[in-house]
This record gives C-alpha cells, sequence and structure tokens, in this order.
C-alpha cells in the first residue's frame, strides 16, 4: 500500500484496517500534491489528479487554478491533447 501511494506521489500517514477493509489517511493540501504528481506524469487531467489525491474534481480545479495565479503552473496546449508544465516545486 505504501509503494502504491509512492508510485501516485501521495504521502499516506495512516494504514488502517477495520471490518469495512482497508483505510488510508493522506495528508498534505492539495496544492502542494498536484505538482508533484504533474511531475511523474504532466498530461493528467483534472479528473485523473482527483481520483489519485482522493480529492473533488473542483478541489482540484482551485488548487490549479491558484497555482497558476502564483506562477507554479502553466497549461501547454489545448485541454485535449496539451499538458502541464511545473514551472518551481
Amino acid at each position: 500500500m505504501v509503494k502504491a501511494c509512492s508510485e501516485y506521489v501521495l504521502p499516506a500517514t495512516e494504514l488502517r484496517y477495520d471490518d469495512s477493509g482497508f483505510r488510508v489517511k493522506f495528508s498534505g493540501k492539495t496544492p502542494d500534491m498536484i505538482p508533484a504528481a504533474l511531475i511523474q506524469d504532466s498530461t493528467l487531467s483534472v479528473p485523473e489528479l482527483a481520483s489519485r489525491m482522493n480529492k473533488s474534481e473542483s478541489a482540484v480545479e482551485r488548487a490549479i487554478r491558484k497555482l497558476r495565479e502564483t506562477g507554479k503552473l502553466k497549461r501547454i496546449g489545448p485541454a485535449r491533447g496539451g499538458h502541464w508544465q511545473v514551472l518551481e516545486k
């Protein structure tokens, strides 16, 4: 489980098993996790990022907007077929 989290650049802080199965708690704020994920795969879409980080698409969109406004993230090309460029980590 920890290995899978590291492959998706997600810092797992707590792994727990109960009657309903495994529970994984992630630490980190969405704007901090997005650049790390995009460095690994710059073609990820908002739905893919949201799924990987277990966040809502609107939370990811807000974080991307914040990253773009602060000059940390740039979109290259169109929504379909383009990619993200992380300008600073």
